[in-house]
């Protein structure tokens, strides 16, 4: 099945993980691009392809839909061919990745890198094995979802390391990345939609 889903701005098209991840589950098998209307596929990569090794890869579109973001890699879209490899800073399974709204910023699991460049740009600690949202004002939300094998009721190596992390919302400002407001859940965050 389809995981760690992600629609491109328009809604037109749909990019994920395809395979099990997770306590109980294999590895990612690669990503897929489908239409939405029709549900054709419209690229894939396979795991061969991989590039960095998350365990939890997410998937992301550019703004202009061009590019996708999976697994540590920047992949042409229209092509079908790998455009760019990022290092991998973390050791953590869990790969969120994000583009910037500013069209130059690709943010990878902490590590803010050029989109044009494999350039480090710098590390924000508070985006650690986060998930991010942009939000109008030029705020960024970061957040550590659960880990997978946490949601199925399993106990996996990461939930260790991760313990209170999956209980922090962080605010940051989008334009430097600095710090404005760190806040204590109650319960872990599992999604986020910023408009």
């Amino acid at each position: 099945g389809l995981q760690r889903a992600a629609f491109d701005r328009t809604g037109a098209r749909l990019c994920g993980v395809r395979g099990a991840h997770g306590a109980t589950g294999g590895a990612p098998a690669g990503a897929s691009v489908f239409d939405v209307e029709t549900g054709r596929e419209l690229a894939r990569t396979d795991a061969a392809q991989w590039a960095a090794g998350y365990g939890v890869p997410s998937c992301a579109f550019s703004l202009d839909g061009a590019l996708l973001l999976a697994d540590g890699a920047l992949w042409d879209v229209r092509a079908g061919s790998l455009a760019r490899r990022f290092d991998k800073l973390s050791a953590a399974p869990l790969g969120c990745g994000a583009f910037h709204p500013n069209g130059v910023d690709v943010l990878l699991d902490g590590a803010v890198w050029d989109v044009r460049s494999p350039r480090l740009l710098r590390v924000v600690p508070q985006l650690d094995q986060c998930c991010v949202a942009f939000a109008g004002g030029g705020a960024l939300y970061a957040y550590a979802p659960p880990a997978l094998d946490d949601l199925e009721g399993g106990v996996g190596l990461a939930a260790g390391r991760r313990r209170g992390r999956d209980r922090q919302f962080h605010v940051l400002d989008a334009r430097d990345y600095r710090p404005l407001h760190t806040h204590e859940l109650e319960r872990p965050l599992v999604h986020l939609a910023a408009d």
